[in-house]
């Protein structure tokens, strides 16, 4: 039996190989690789973390 996947205003939602694999439906053949470096992260975002990692990573852009 083949495992229901729901996508919401949230993200996707099921087994992290099934979301990989849905979410590769999307993107264009030469994108589909990036997708494996997905991975579930289970805390509680917060706004104050998630604007630290962009700033982050946006400064290790520039370089």
């Amino acid at each position: 039996m083949k495992a229901t996947r729901k996508a919401s205003c949230w993200g996707f939602m099921g087994e992290i190989r099934d979301v990989q694999n849905e979410i590769k439906e999307y993107l264009p053949d030469d994108c589909k690789d990036i997708v494996e470096s997905l991975e579930y992260r289970y805390d509680d975002a917060d706004i104050e973390d998630i604007l630290e990692e962009i700033k982050e990573l946006d400064e290790e852009m520039e370089v």
